[in-house]
């Protein structure tokens, strides 16, 4: 439950940061909704070959999920430094914490039967100290209160539009016109 609730969040990081941009969120919420559904079978198949069916699908999909998440985290800070999309200073904070937590349970899903069994103890405690420092990640911008969102930017009126499509129209068929006329003539 708990694992789903951060993938919703991450989801929602998503929106609120491509939310001014329909044609990328998009693209966006179709790439998200395909991860999903890829971890999803691949938990599925990998419950199916084992015979405790269950605890096999739900560590798969738990080691999938934090997977996606860490990746999807790491590619949303990229978009936002490459493209300049805003991600304010809560929701940064928001994706480091939950992306280092999500890495160290990548890593702790992925190593924890093989190596660290024998260091159980020591590495419970830095298990959790992962998640208090993303805790402490998380509240450092809710210190200040939140400030008011911003209206997304109108890039044109539609009056504007029309009037400058028509324009364009008339330019194209001057342009259709003169090239009729140039070809007829030679």
């Amino acid at each position: 439950v708990v694992l789903l609730a951060r993938a919703l969040v991450v989801a929602e990081l998503c929106w609120t940061s491509l939310r001014n941009y329909p044609a990328i969120w998009s693209f966006v919420r179709k790439l998200l909704s395909l991860i999903a559904v890829v971890v999803l079978a691949y938990a599925g198949i990998t419950a199916f070959k084992n015979t405790l069916h269950i605890a096999a699908f739900v560590l798969t999909a738990e080691r999938g999920l934090e997977m996606a998440i860490a990746v999807i985290l790491v590619a949303l800070l990229g978009f936002g430094v490459r493209y300049k999309v805003g991600l304010g200073p809560m929701e940064r904070n928001i994706v480091i914490g939950l992306g280092i937590y999500s890495a160290f349970q990548v890593i702790n899903n992925t190593f924890m039967n093989q190596w660290m069994s024998r260091y159980f103890d020591w590495w419970v405690s830095t298990r959790v100290m992962a998640f208090d420092i993303a805790m402490v990640i998380w509240m450092i911008p809710l210190r200040n209160a939140l400030p008011s969102p911003e209206p997304a930017p109108v890039l044109i009126s539609e009056q504007v539009a029309v009037g400058l499509f028509r324009e364009l129209l008339a330019t194209m068929r001057e342009l259709t016109s003169e090239l009729k006329r140039i070809a007829r003539w030679k």
